[in-house]
């Protein structure tokens, strides 16, 4: 196991393509020749594995084989070698053939190659600048990078969906009594709803951290498939397992991210504070977004250092994750300071990981990547900016904003008096 977890390493790390008669490529080809070395072998008995597991970001595409390497996130290795269309011979393609000038999938090339309900979806795929290389990525690892430890629990993940003979037969209760050792309670329960969440006794108790963790999961999981089903039904959207299941561990992220106290020296002030630090630029533009149901919208709200009113606007996102739709409603308000001119400029943003994420330049999810980059070049062009985290209640005015152009489906600029009525200035 050590031996197979070094040459993984050494596969995703450095990628030498001097091992590989026919370049990296040829590592994903399901046929191996007879000349390979002990070395190259090994790192081939863990290829399974890494076909299943990783996955190419596309900058240009223009590294990365269409036919042989991974790169739609939402497809394992066999769904992967069935997207293509039967009547095509494989052959050396690259992703970049797929993509038009503007970097925009290419319709009439990605309904030729590839089946329909695949071709369809590319649109979903998150993409990074193309001033970068296409990355590999380990989808199990949400900051995409690769360890020993995430490959271990991708290699278990599987175990625990085996299913036992006998676990299918023992009632319900009973199973859930095997699971925890002891009596469950019903935390959330309603005889009229679809959803139960239940939770070990002794644990509840004594305010165990395991369990408030489990609500989280519990309420996200009921939130998220309450509305996949209702989206399925009445406005016959059908659903995506990896759409639907990265909503729930957004939702996780975001309930975290609002009910858990900053850890974080420099992200732990007081409110008051806070809110004092702001007032030391010119700019103070207040940024919040609003998420649900695959639609997202920003509130974005300008004001002066003696927060005198400036302007309002809202923008309308393609965003389908909640850490998304903040990365691209703070890059939508950076590009209109540049457009503006302002370079002393303070972004209130209360999303910790994105604010943690910028102090780090580091992304924190690999679904954002390409937002992300996009924000450090943009904010590189403003090196007097800061982006400042700040609680939800000192970002209320943004957020109001936000859910009112979300719910009305209205977006362009607001005046003072227009939203007099739902916030004061």
């Amino acid at each position: 196991m050590y031996l197979s977890s070094v040459y993984l390493i050494l596969f995703l790390h450095f990628q030498d393509p001097k091992y590989w008669e026919n370049g990296i490529n040829f590592f994903w080809n399901p046929e191996s020749p007879k000349s390979l070395s002990f070395g190259a072998r090994s790192i081939l008995a863990s290829r399974d594995l890494i076909r299943k597991e990783s996955c190419f970001l596309i900058a240009n595409g223009r590294s990365t084989n269409m036919w042989h390497a991974p790169w739609i996130p939402w497809l394992d290795w066999d769904h992967f070698r069935v997207a293509f269309n039967p009547m095509i011979v494989s052959n050396s393609t690259l992703v970049s053939s797929l993509l038009n000038e503007d970097r925009e999938w290419d319709f009439q090339q990605t309904a030729t190659w590839m089946v329909p309900s695949v071709a369809s979806s590319l649109n979903l795929i998150p993409m990074i600048p193309n001033n970068n290389d296409d990355k590999l990525i380990w989808k199990d690892a949400t900051s995409g990078e690769f360890s020993p430890r995430v490959a271990y629990k991708s290699i278990i993940k599987g175990r625990r969906a085996e299913k036992d003979p006998i676990w299918d037969i023992l009632p319900f209760g009973e199973r859930l009594q095997r699971i925890f050792g002891n009596d469950v309670v019903c935390a959330i329960c309603d005889e009229q709803e679809d959803f139960v969440l239940l939770e070990p006794t002794p644990l509840m108790q004594h305010g165990n951290f395991e369990v408030e963790e489990f609500r989280k999961f519990g309420v996200s999981l009921c939130f998220i498939l309450w509305s996949v089903r209702n989206q399925a039904y009445h406005d016959h959207v059908q659903p995506s397992f990896f759409i639907t299941f990265n909503q729930i561990k957004s939702l996780v992220a975001e309930l975290n991210s609002a009910l858990t106290t900053p850890q974080d020296t420099s992200l732990g002030q007081s409110t008051l504070n806070v809110m004092q630090g702001l007032l030391q630029e010119d700019f103070v533009v207040f940024v919040d977004a609003a998420c649900k149901d695959l639609r997202s919208a920003a509130g974005i709200i300008v004001t002066k250092s003696d927060s005198e009113f400036v302007e309002a606007f809202s923008v309308q996102l393609q965003a389908t994750l909640p850490l998304e739709a903040e990365a691209w409603a703070l890059l939508h308000t950076v590009h209109w300071c540049l457009i503006q001119g302002w370079h002393n400029v303070t972004f209130a943003v209360d999303c910790q990981p994105l604010v943690q994420g910028i102090k780090s330049r580091k992304t924190l999810d690999w679904r954002v990547a390409g937002v992300f980059a996009r924000i450090l070049d943009s904010l590189d062009r403003i090196p007097s900016a800061t982006v400042s985290w700040i609680p939800r209640s000192g970002n209320e005015k943004a957020h109001k904003l936000a859910k009112r152009s979300f719910n009305s489906y209205r977006f362009g600029f607001f005046n003072a008096e227009e939203l007099a009525p739902l916030v004061a200035i």
